[in-house]
């Protein structure tokens, strides 16, 4: 088969000059029947093509039909060609003008789903968007756009995009309820009257009588749904979502699902669950999809300069808060901008509109201040949108906010008599038996279904009598999920099965070769052969009640078993456990790729190691591929993963960490509550543990919150102190953070000289490369002191100034992209000289208002400031139209910035 390597440039390239001095090939011949060969094809291989001999590359017309009519592409079965959009769309025009389109016979690739589902539309055979896969909504996407020249009748690429972004959304729920559901009517009904939106089925009075309740622009707290695991939150939360959905009436009903199990979706920057929203919003309704699409676009341009600014290196607390303030006045803007597209989308503006929050019991690990942040953001959305109607779905009530509580228990007798009728249908088992065993069994779904399973192998093996009914109902006198759950694996007739089940509770995933090299010892299995491996996972797979296949060559334990099981497995048997666990992370240290990267830092975490040794194993992206799972790892990890992936914690959780990790947790704690105005609180954070390790991390902002209380007497002594201690150790970094920071409130509180003195030192120490933006930083404050002070023309604010022209030019565009406070400094002091800083400092942190600056005697260019537009959209139009006069505007609205004193 001829591949795309066969091709040398050289002859491409006379290809090339053959067609640029002949001109395009002509449409008819033999051309246009390569190209309708291919036309419904994603991609091809030359040997497939008509005529194509077993020598490469000896037709001339074929090498001029892929050089000017395709392109190379690579697929996963190598490198391909593929026809140009432009040319495929011409072709199956003049197929479909010809009258050629539906009986004419191409290439054939019945892999290839853009294929299959373009002829499906052609022939006019393809099912409604609602009814297809996944892969089909993809394949319909892309077949619509190569037919969108004809006259073939399919969905637009958005349409189909789309609905697969839906189906995508929504395919966890359907797992969830895929084995059927029962029951919850009443809560059903709950969750419809609170959310105010009708069911598919209701035609009652009481729905009519919601109607007009619903007109009201009422406000209600949010409702959550909460109890222990294995009742069946999440399955009641999926049904009523799904059956709203699937009735066709989501088009009336705009809702966002959103899972904190997402790393992305974070508590203490709930602008991340707008973004997410908004790109929900826009599959949902296509009619406002460009505008959604652009709101979620926005949103997350606002969420990254937010935290460049926060975890920008030195940003000086009047930076921090400036950015807190604006972050809460971008929010506002982009809050109303998503209420008008909710109401272009529904085209009235009193309409339910909903938000389901799951998984939240991850929100409610974290510091009371998450949460805080979380409700403010949601009172502030309520303003906006007064029909917004909030679901969370958790493990325990909330203990500081207002909520409609629903607490969720086990099922009424009627839903497990029909929830055991459904899982044991076909053995006709009597009603009254079917009675004794629901007595006898709790009523939570995950119990019912476990007993189901125990009794459905029971009567695979006979036990159809009367009397062996009444001897398992006789055995069953201490029914617990822990007792069901034992009593399911007892029954396992394979030995060498039975003595795997337990491990595979604790491995995440199960293979073959997970089961010869991390399952087999712990679990007594010696003399592990690579085909004694297949042959117990093809073994292990049978039994389904545990376990489910992902793909021929993977397994995975239940996800609602193992939520519950995990823990009593833990519990039982902690020494092989730790056996399993530490096989785990060794096995997978052994292996290169991302995957095996996020499995060994999953076990290092849960074997409770060091943070010295998971530092030495932290890879970032494997990080984030872990948020959902802290709550199975012990105290100590679930504080370091927190602190990895930017998020508080509990005091009682930060209390068993480590000191390493106590710092690193406690420095992001006491950041967050500076930020929100709460410095006492802060400091009581930092104070409650000090030690050596703390130094670097909790210092400079224990040294702010003194300062942000006025007791700038503590602050100074207290900086000294770590400044010695800094310089003992020879710790730099520390020490420039520190005297940054003395030299600012220095200067906020009229020692001058005292901050000047600070500041030269720090000019004298930084003299590396990599120490560029400290001596900027440095510089630029002694610069903005002079201006400040009237003795800019003084000959080391002239010095100091030409060195900053100098320098500011070399400072990269990584490190400017770092620290947006530092580049909005140095715009204030020589933005006039180095345009391109003005531009960056827009560009990093957007643009608030015009404050400040002389009269020249002339009518001011304001900058734009519509309402309408957040910060750093306003900052990205600037930067746009930006002028020399236009410039001095922004650069007065810096040293305005600048010379805020945040201390005084």
């Amino acid at each position: 088969m001829a591949q795309l390597h066969d091709l040398s440039s050289a002859k491409f390239e006379g290809i090339l000059d053959s067609i640029r001095s002949t001109g395009p090939a002509k449409s008819g011949g033999r051309v246009q029947e390569l190209r309708e060969f291919v036309a419904l094809l994603s991609a091809f291989d030359v040997a497939s093509l008509p005529g194509s001999t077993d020598r490469p590359h000896v037709d001339p017309v074929i090498d001029q039909f892929l050089a000017q009519d395709c392109e190379p592409v690579v697929t996963r079965a190598g490198e391909k060609w593929s026809l140009r959009a432009d040319v495929r769309k011409e072709t199956l025009a003049v197929l479909d003008r010809d009258g050629r389109l539906t009986d004419f016979e191409g290439g054939t690739d019945l892999n290839d789903v853009g294929f299959v589902m373009a002829r499906r539309y052609i022939n006019k055979s393809a099912q409604s968007l609602k009814n297809q896969s996944l892969e089909e909504l993809q394949g319909t996407a892309t077949a619509s756009e190569w037919l969108s020249g004809t006259k073939v009748q399919i969905p637009t690429p958005e349409e189909a995009r789309g609905e697969r972004t839906i189906e995508n959304l929504l395919r966890p729920l359907r797992m969830l309820v895929a084995d059927g559901f029962v029951g919850r009517k009443a809560e059903l009904q709950q969750l419809s009257d609170y959310a105010e939106v009708l069911p598919a089925s209701s035609r009652t009075t009481s729905t009519r009588r919601r109607v007009r309740r619903a007109m009201r622009r009422n406000e209600r707290p949010p409702l959550l749904i909460y109890g222990p695991g294995g009742v069946g939150k999440s399955t009641l939360l999926a049904r009523f979502i799904l059956d709203h959905v699937d009735a066709g009436t989501a088009h009336h009903f705009p809702f966002a699902y959103l899972s904190f199990d997402r790393q992305e979706l974070r508590i203490d920057q709930p602008l991340t669950l707008l973004a997410d929203a908004a790109g929900q919003l826009a599959a949902l309704f296509p009619k406002v999809a460009a505008e959604a699409v652009a709101l979620s676009q926005a949103v997350r341009t606002t969420i990254a300069a937010a935290d460049v600014s926060r975890l920008a290196p030195r940003a000086s607390k009047s930076e921090v808060t400036v950015r807190t303030e604006d972050t809460i006045a971008d929010e506002e803007v982009l809050l109303a901008r998503y209420a008008g597209i909710v109401e272009t989308a529904v085209g009235k503006r009193d309409h339910p509109h909903l938000w389901v929050l799951d998984t939240f019991e991850v929100a409610q690990r974290q510091s009371p201040e998450a949460v805080d942040t979380l409700w403010g953001f949601l009172d502030r959305f309520q303003d906006h949108s007064p029909r917004l109607r909030v679901v969370m779905c958790g493990r325990v009530p909330m203990d500081r906010h207002e909520t409609v509580d629903l607490h969720l228990t086990g099922l009424d007798r009627e839903s497990a008599m029909q929830l055991l009728r459904r899982s044991l249908a076909g053995f006709e088992l009597p009603e009254e038996f079917l009675s004794s065993v629901e007595r006898a069994v709790s009523t939570q779904p995950l119990s019912l279904r476990l007993a189901a399973d125990y009794l459905r192998d029971r009567l695979k093996d006979g036990m159809s009598s009367k009397e062996a009914q009444q001897q398992f109902l006789f055995s069953m006198n201490e029914v617990s999920l822990p007792y069901l759950y034992r009593r399911v694996v007892a029954h396992i007739d394979d030995a060498d099965v039975r003595r795997l089940v337990n491990g595979c509770m604790v491995v995440r995933r199960i293979t073959p070769d997970v089961i010869r090299h991390v399952l087999a010892r712990p679990s007594g299995l010696s003399d592990m052969t690579d085909s004694r491996a297949r042959e117990l996972f093809e073994r292990l797979a049978r039994e389904v009640a545990l376990v489910q296949r992902l793909s021929p060559h993977e397994l995975v334990a239940r996800p609602d078993l193992r939520k519950v099981v995990l823990p009593l497995v833990l519990a039982s048997s902690p020494r092989v456990v730790e056996r399993i666990q530490r096989a785990a992370y060794r096995y997978f240290a052994k292996q290169n790729s991302f995957a095996a990267k996020v499995e060994e830092l999953y076990y290092r975490l849960c074997l409770g190691q060091a943070t010295a040794t998971l530092d030495r194993a932290f890879n970032q992206r494997a990080v984030e591929e872990l948020a959902g799972i802290v709550e199975e790892l012990p105290t100590s990890s679930q504080v370091y993963l927190s602190a990895r992936l930017g998020l508080t914690v509990q005091p009682e959780l930060l209390a068993a960490a480590d000191d390493l990790t106590w710092a690193r947790q406690a420095s992001l704690t006491a950041r967050r509550l500076l930020d929100a105005g709460k410095a006492e609180d802060a400091l009581t954070v930092l104070t409650e543990r000090r030690t050596d390790v703390s130094l670097p991390f909790t210092a400079a902002i224990e040294v702010e919150a003194l300062a942000s209380l006025h007791r700038f007497a503590e602050a100074l002594t207290g900086a000294d102190w770590w400044a010695g201690v800094a310089a003992d150790r020879h710790d730099t970094d520390t020490y420039i953070d520190i005297r940054l920071l003395t030299a600012r409130i220095a200067e906020d509180t009229g020692d001058v000289d005292q901050a000047l003195r600070w500041l030269r030192e720090i000019d004298g120490l930084v003299r590396l490369p990599e120490q560029l933006p400290e001596r900027l930083a440095a510089r630029v404050a002694i610069v903005r002191i002079h201006r400040k002070a009237g003795t800019s023309e003084s000959e080391e604010a002239t010095r100091m100034r030409e060195s900053l022209i100098r320098d500011a030019d070399t400072l990269f565009a990584r490190d400017r992209s770092r620290d947006p406070s530092l580049v909005r400094d140095l715009a204030a002091e020589i933005g006039d000289a180095v345009p391109s800083l003005a531009r960056d400092a827009l560009r990093l942190g957007g643009y608030k208002e015009v404050t400040g600056g002389p009269d020249k005697g002339k009518p001011r260019k304001r900058p734009p400031t519509k309402s309408s537009l957040t910060q750093s959209e306003r900052g990205q139009e600037l930067t746009e139209s930006l002028d020399e006069e236009l410039a001095d505007e922004v650069t007065e609205t810096f040293r305005a910035e600048a010379d805020a004193s945040p201390f005084a």
